[in-house]
């Protein structure tokens, strides 16, 4: 039995313990991880109906933060599945919620990805527009400290290949 199986097992069996005792404290956080397991296994339509249903309590619960990591995971389904436009629309709610709490971490992360998905969609002005922003802004990211340097290297090569 893999890892991955008995992970699943038993986050699944923290959702039965959710559906009938309705356990407020962990469903967020279990819905999250089952969509991240589903997502390395693959199994793409139950990694977003795990997504979705996560996405659904931190809404409820107007769980900014829970909405902003849901929605960079859904990002990353989208570039994966080549569905730039999507990808497009989830970063810019992303980004949006970012700003409103003044999160570089999750703002850096959605920019990149939004500058990936234009460039997927090939409009390769844009793109480098939005990693010309990451370079200017005024938030930092603790956790990758280099994304500033990352988007002056993809502008550069933004130039250079088209």
């Amino acid at each position: 039995e893999s890892s991955s199986t008995k992970v699943i097992k038993l986050l699944q069996k923290g959702e039965k313990i959710i559906e009938e005792y309705g356990d407020e404290k962990n469903d967020l956080a279990i819905f999250i991880n089952l969509g991240l397991v589903y997502h390395d296994l693959k199994q793409i339509g139950k990694s977003l109906e795990y997504y979705g249903k996560a996405m659904t309590i931190a809404e409820n619960k107007n769980n900014k933060y829970a909405i902003m990591k849901i929605s960079l995971n859904i990002q990353s389904y989208y570039y994966e599945s080549r569905n730039y436009l999507q990808m497009k629309e989830e970063c810019l709610k992303t980004i949006a919620l970012a700003e409103e709490l003044n999160s570089g971490v999750h703002f850096f992360m959605a920019k990149n990805n939004l500058g990936a998905a234009l460039l997927g969609l090939e409009k390769y002005e844009e793109g480098s527009k939005v990693f010309q922003e990451i370079v200017d802004s005024d938030l930092f990211d603790p956790i990758f400290p280099s994304s500033k340097v990352n988007a002056r290297f993809l502008i550069l090569i933004i130039y250079f290949l088209f």
